[in-house]
């Protein structure tokens, strides 16, 4: 991790066509009542290092 990352935090990855980033799933969780939590991470574009960046709650799985 650089200085600046401790500093002032990672910098936010961007991609560079489209502005937006591309993020990861780190894991994911199921609670009692059955929602799925996924775990977001984005890669710093200063250091490299991948942190967390958010948390989702994915669609339940359609059932057969």
């Amino acid at each position: 991790m650089k200085l600046i990352c401790k500093l002032q935090g990672h910098a936010f990855p961007r991609d560079s066509q489209w502005g937006k980033p591309y993020l990861r799933i780190n894991s994911t969780a199921i609670d009692g009542m059955g929602h799925i939590h996924a775990y977001l991470e984005g890669q710093c574009e200063r250091c490299g290092e991948f942190y967390h960046v958010a948390n989702i709650h994915l669609p339940k799985p359609a059932r057969s």
